[in-house]
């Protein structure tokens, strides 16, 4: 049973996971394309991006490293949490399908260097219900969304996402509702200053009111059927686990119940990223942070297997036969 599999780690299961990733990025690792570029105002990633540019095959093992260091990551904050189990891989062996079923999924895009500091926001709002003392960790949370935004500009949403998860843990001190806009006004600070001193600051100035000026919002669908079909099997896939994530049996106790809150606001904030046009609609991938959680946490918890384990099957399959139809394209 492929979720039975899963519900343990040990060594060969890691390497079906790194197989899995293999297999799905194969195409992208033979006929490498360069990073993404983006009408956006993104500096950190516009400056890693121009260092990559003539060496894509470079570029794109490192969005696959980043890619299997966030699955990693996800996996091991959502079993220190008690959302999947201690031993389990299931959110990571997730995670690499659902990123990786797309080609400009396998491309260099800001979103591989904001999804690990995205896992550690998660990480530090899980940890914020068990102490009194949340300054710092407020204080760390704005600054990594303030450096999000740098790496792509519409993440800084998620700044709402953290007076959101405040309210979900009932913070209650006045100082630790100030922090969050320190917390996001001092990188903006250091980063005036940089380019103050570089002589850059009035140029980068332009270039951020003419981005705001041109902002414009769109929702495109992709007329393929095969992204629609993988579209179609992850809400199947997703309302299935839902329906067991918000059953009775999955309670388990308050803090679970907050945990589950601020996923779901993370959702709720990762919508708007559908609305931006060009290609910034991969910051939408944010999403499936909290959907690879829901489905690892129905994992550990289903009896019968056959239908989830199905739908990842399929979704899995025709992730594979999407990615290998653009080597003949």
């Amino acid at each position: 049973m492929l979720i039975r599999f899963f519900r343990s780690g040990f060594f060969i299961h890691h390497l079906v996971i790194i197989a899995t990733a293999l297999l799905l990025w194969l195409p992208a690792l033979i006929r490498p394309s360069p990073p993404i570029e983006l009408n956006c105002w993104q500096p950190i990633y516009d400056w890693l991006s121009t260092l990559l540019l003539p060496y894509p095959l470079i570029s794109t093992v490192l969005a696959f490293l980043l890619m299997l260091i966030s699955a990693l990551y996800l996996n091991k904050v959502l079993a220190e949490n008690g959302i999947i189990g201690r031993s389990a891989t299931a959110a990571a062996f997730v995670f690499v399908i659902l990123t990786g079923w797309e080609q400009q999924q396998t491309m260099f895009s800001p979103i591989w260097i904001a999804l690990p500091l995205l896992i550690y926001l998660v990480s530090l709002f899980f940890g914020m219900y068990e102490t009194n003392d949340n300054e710092s960790a407020i204080f760390k949370a704005t600054m990594v969304v303030a450096v999000l935004s740098m790496i792509s500009f519409p993440l800084i949403v998620l700044w709402l996402w953290v007076y959101v998860a405040l309210l979900i843990m009932r913070i209650s001190k006045t100082n630790e509702w100030i922090i969050p806009l320190t917390g996001l006004l001092l990188p903006y600070f250091l980063l005036a200053s940089y380019f103050f001193l570089k002589n850059k600051l009035l140029f980068e100035t332009q270039l951020f009111t003419t981005f705001i000026d041109g902002l414009t919002l769109g929702f495109a669908v992709s007329p393929k059927l095969l992204p629609l079909l993988i579209s179609l099997l992850l809400i199947v896939l997703l309302i299935h686990s839902m329906v067991i994530v918000a059953s009775p049996v999955s309670d388990h106790g308050i803090f679970m119940r907050k945990k589950k809150a601020i996923l779901n606001a993370l959702i709720f904030f990762s919508i708007p990223m559908l609305f931006f046009e060009e290609n910034m609609w991969l910051d939408f991938q944010i999403i499936f942070i909290p959907i690879t959680s829901y489905i690892g946490f129905s994992w550990m918890l289903y009896k019968r297997f056959f239908w989830p384990q199905l739908l990842i099957i399929l979704l899995f399959g025709v992730a594979v036969i999407n990615q290998y139809s653009y080597l003949f394209q």
